[in-house]
């Protein structure tokens, strides 16, 4: 079987259904992987109109800036970036959505593929991702794509995450030597 063609593009309006449906289907399991305190589920009651919000800003006004990752043209995952410093760096986070179409290669490829657009729409200078650091599967995706390991490090990584053991990742932007 040939290996799917993974793409990304922007987040549209038509799109925030999928979103919603990925984190009202996730198991528990799923939420204590990313360190996500089920007791605070109330903050995705209103995802959908953060991010409406977010898409009517330009992308230096952007508290959050989204991926949808494409496998063959069909919607499998997203990607996306918060704690914007444009011109500086922002937290990159990843999903998968569906757990047979994990340990494929999609997050990877979809990762692979929002790099240069987080780096080139918001002008930073880095990308820094900190997942769960009993979650090997973002860590492997980290390492694969060059991502520097800086440190463990235990903190709240978010306000709906407990207090828990964080791999710290950094991706410095290419120079003009490339």
């Amino acid at each position: 079987m040939a290996r799917p063609k993974v793409a990304v593009r922007s987040l549209q309006a038509r799109d925030i259904p999928l979103i919603i449906a990925y984190w009202e289907t996730a198991s528990e399991a799923d939420f204590l992987a990313m360190g996500i305190d089920l007791d605070d589920l109330a903050v995705l009651d209103d995802l959908p109109q953060r991010l409406q919000r977010q898409l009517a800003q330009p992308p230096e006004r952007r508290g959050v800036e989204v991926l949808l990752g494409l496998a063959d043209g069909q919607p499998f995952g997203h990607c996306y970036v918060n704690a914007i410093r444009f011109g500086i760096d922002a937290c990159l986070h990843l999903h998968v959505w569906q757990a047979d179409q994990r340990r494929l290669g999609l997050g990877t490829a979809m990762v692979a593929a929002a790099i240069p657009h987080f780096f080139d729409t918001l002008n930073l200078q880095q990308l820094i991702c900190e997942p769960a650091a009993s979650n090997p599967a973002p860590n492997r995706t980290l390492e694969r794509l060059g991502f520097a390991f800086e440190q463990c490090y235990e903190t709240v990584p978010a306000g709906w995450n407990f207090r828990l053991p964080v791999n710290r990742w950094v991706l410095q932007r290419a120079g003009p030597e490339r």
